[in-house]
């Protein structure tokens, strides 16, 4: 079973008259699909004087294109030319992308997408008009469908301090949790530090890096959001309902780093016994393909 559900700008999932719903059933029957898998690459090279071939240097990713083929099928020739416009009208580019959800037997995903060929109707048979159309979607990478959420810090209004002092309770605190990415490439995160507290930072323990704040106190009504996407890297203050940039927040040494696949050791630490901070980790599982 392979399914492709498009909802466009302004849509919703849940309302089936603002989505479209292809698949092996009425009114539009998912005949052939492509472009699910993996992605082509385009190769980063430089050639060096005197060095035979090219010295490889990387690769990029370009983007996903669905292509889909279905046959709109009306109870009479008018009610089929009537969905026949009614997909038109919603297979249309828009100024931002919408979301196109896959589901097959094993998994169910999703990624931001944009109409880049609308039904192209090239025959018809009887009351069934067989079109083929295009999704293109800018980053080629599939999302879970869910966005996940763990917390590392104090617990039930325990702090504690580095380095620890014996004998610990550890059911009264979390300073390292393992964070599972099930997806098959890395994914990026939000982590979210509420106050107070003083210098805290976060380390995931399985690449090595570390983002902690540079000399910088967190009262009890503040709130940093650090976003580690490339091309989308930010750190926010919230206070008070008004969010600043906090990019000054951030020590220059630290790096922005993502979940790698699998298991990933996450530590939180801070100069102070904070008892009341608290760190949530989110991230949404990525996938080359499906």
């Amino acid at each position: 079973m392979q399914k492709i559900i498009y909802v466009p700008p302004g849509g919703s999932y849940d309302d089936a008259q603002t989505r479209v719903v292809l698949a092996a059933e009425d009114p539009y029957i998912l005949s052939e699909i492509k472009g699910v898998g993996g992605v082509e690459s385009s190769i980063i090279s430089s050639d060096v004087l005197g060095k035979s071939g090219s010295v490889y240097q990387g690769f990029k990713k370009k983007p996903r294109v669905i292509g889909c083929t279905v046959y709109v099928h009306g109870s009479n020739r008018k009610d089929m030319y009537r969905k026949r416009c009614s997909l038109i009208g919603l297979l249309k580019p828009m100024n931002q992308p919408g979301t196109a959800y896959y589901q097959n037997d094993y998994i169910s995903v999703r990624i931001p997408a944009v109409p880049q060929l609308p039904p192209d109707f090239v025959k018809r048979i009887k009351n069934y008009n067989q079109a083929d159309l295009s999704l293109w979607c800018p980053d080629p990478n599939w999302l879970s469908v869910e966005t996940k959420t763990q917390s590392v810090g104090a617990v039930d209004g325990v702090g504690f301090t580095l380095p620890f002092q014996f004998p610990i309770s550890f059911a009264h605190m979390k300073n390292r949790i393992t964070v599972n990415n099930f997806g098959t490439t890395t994914t990026p995160v939000v982590i979210t530090i509420t106050g107070p507290g003083k210098n805290p930072a976060v380390t995931n323990l399985t690449n090595g890096k570390k983002i902690a704040l540079e000399r910088k106190n967190l009262g009890a009504d503040e709130q940093l959001i650090i976003n580690t996407e490339k091309g989308n890297k930010s750190v926010q203050l919230r206070k008070n309902g008004s969010i600043t940039d906090a990019f000054d927040y951030i020590d220059p040494a630290s790096e922005f780093w993502e979940l790698e696949v699998g298991k990933n050791e996450i530590v939180y630490s801070s100069d102070d016994n904070a008892a009341a901070t608290r760190i949530t980790v989110t991230y949404t599982e990525r996938y080359e393909g499906v």
